[in-house]
């Protein structure tokens, strides 16, 4: 008998709870943290970084017109290094340092499956400013022996991806969500040049990012 009540009581519990899960109004804006991943081909990069693409952290912010259409800027920042060695084995040369900033903006257009479950697919712009630096301390803005040039291109992404926006609590004001999305980016060339007092700035090299693009995000929708 003991445990009849028991199992009854558990039933009702899990009942009530379920009723307390109902679905959240409809989320229509976002806040979002996000990483990214963007290929690039130079067969210098290994100074920098370890295979042929760069990793990136920063936040996207969309604002919903409606279930399928939404709006979507993004701001995302990367900084990478190595040390170059020469001469002697093991001896210690100069290190070098990239540092980019990349902003995105575009519409985002979803196809809702469920309640909690829908498609999209996204084309944005985008622009990206690359910082490099060289000297024996690259951690130092006032280092004397630094050298720093920086460069600026546009570019385009597009992807297709899915998204994932759990239950609610019927008063939470908002829901969590994750979304993972995946396609091409195409930026111009990133031309790094070295003005001179007189005459056309020297080419000092170029940086090619492109091809395939990665964004995986964990945020809020309200």
């Amino acid at each position: 008998m003991l445990a009849i009540t028991t199992i009854c009581a558990a039933l009702f519990a899990l009942s009530g709870e379920a009723n307390a899960l109902e679905i959240s109004p409809e989320a229509k804006h976002e806040v979002s943290f996000a990483y990214g991943s963007i290929g690039i081909d130079d067969p210098n990069w290994p100074v920098f970084a370890w295979g042929s693409k760069m990793g990136s952290a920063g936040v996207r912010v969309g604002v919903g017109f409606d279930k399928n259409l939404t709006a979507l800027v993004g701001w995302h920042h990367s900084v990478l290094g190595g040390e170059v060695e020469f001469g002697r084995a093991n001896q210690r040369g100069f290190e070098m340092a990239l540092t980019t900033d990349q902003v995105f903006l575009g519409p985002k257009y979803a196809i809702p499956v469920t309640e909690w479950f829908a498609p999209y697919g996204t084309a944005q712009a985008t622009v990206m400013r690359t910082r490099f630096r060289m000297d024996d301390d690259t951690k130092s803005d006032d280092n004397t022996n630094q050298y720093k040039n920086a460069a600026i291109a546009p570019g385009a992404v597009a992807a297709i991806g899915i998204e994932v926006v759990p239950m609610g609590y019927k008063n939470m004001p908002f829901r969590f969500a994750t979304d993972l999305e995946l396609g091409y980016a195409a930026v111009l060339p990133l031309q790094f040049e070295q003005s001179r007092h007189a005459g056309d700035p020297v080419e000092l090299g170029d940086l090619d990012f492109g091809g395939f693009y990665l964004h995986w995000g964990a945020g809020v929708r309200f």
